[in-house]
């Protein structure tokens, strides 16, 4: 049986969503584009894209799985590393503008809060893989986890947006 209750992990994604849209909602176009989020050279914008990058991953890992192959996310991650896909990500929608990226946003979490939700409870707690030893709803979880844990990757970057947006709301 999985660790975490689907009902719960859908409702951690989504406020972790929710509270990342508020605030990004808070800045101005020029200032949502604008790099120095965490000090960094990431913009709003660029965490809008890697959170649903990840988002994405997870949503293809349940539809490989289903199929009964490796999800993508793994293989990508075992071929070039954890930075080179996040910066791959970040590229990838960097030369978008700010409203399709918010709208990809969205979307893309919609749809997963859509396909996790309506995964029967036996799939959830279940391997999904006959190779696979964790549940399906432990497995989604690393993929969109954080280091507050499952599911908690958007609350892994609140603090620096948050800073952010207060930094530029002083202005």
């Amino acid at each position: 049986m999985s660790r975490i209750a689907k009902a719960d992990a859908l409702g951690i994604l989504s406020e972790g969503h929710r509270e990342v849209d508020a605030l990004v909602g808070r800045l101005s176009p020029a200032d949502a584009v604008a790099a120095g989020l965490g000090g960094g050279t990431w913009s709003p914008k660029d965490l809008l894209g890697h959170l649903t990058s990840w988002e994405e991953y997870a949503l293809a890992a349940v539809g490989a799985w289903a199929d009964g192959v490796t999800a993508p996310i793994d293989q990508a991650l075992r071929a070039k590393g954890l930075t080179a896909v996040n910066r791959e990500a970040v590229e990838m929608r960097s030369e978008r503008p700010l409203a399709r990226v918010r709208a990809e946003f969205d979307d893309v979490h919609r749809e997963l809060i859509r396909v996790l939700g309506a995964l029967a409870d036996e799939t959830w707690d279940a391997p999904p893989t006959r190779r696979a030893r964790r549940p399906l709803g432990e497995k989604v979880g690393a993929i969109l986890g954080g280091p507050g844990g499952w599911y908690r990757h958007a609350a892994a970057h609140l603090p620096d947006l948050r800073a952010f947006v207060a930094e530029r709301s002083a202005r």
